[in-house]
């Protein structure tokens, strides 16, 4: 399995003619159905709280892109504001300087 996993990766990371958040259509497709039919699967066996897990996919889904929350950082006087994609955008960290 550990071999196949790097040609795995190769098919699924991101193309410019891809979604402007970064993201593969195949990887967006194995995330929302992770997102939406395991996580609050999981969060009602481990916890008995499905609602809490569905909140949290359905609060991850609505926050802003990437391009968007850079400007709400530079809206609130943020300077140098850059962001890096962590898994091929499913995350990202945002820094910016106010003095």
């Amino acid at each position: 399995m550990q071999r196949s996993f790097p040609s795995l990766i190769t098919r699924l990371m991101p193309t410019p003619s891809h979604s402007a958040s970064g993201m593969s259509l195949i990887l967006k497709s194995v995330y929302d159905l992770y997102s939406f039919q395991v996580i609050p699967v999981l969060g009602e066996l481990i916890a008995s709280d499905w609602k809490s897990y569905q909140y949290l996919v359905e609060s991850i889904r609505n926050f802003p892109r990437q391009d968007d929350f850079v400007q709400m950082i530079q809206a609130a006087g943020f300077r140098m504001v850059t962001y890096n994609n962590l898994t091929y955008g499913v995350a990202a960290i945002h820094s910016g300087f106010k003095i």
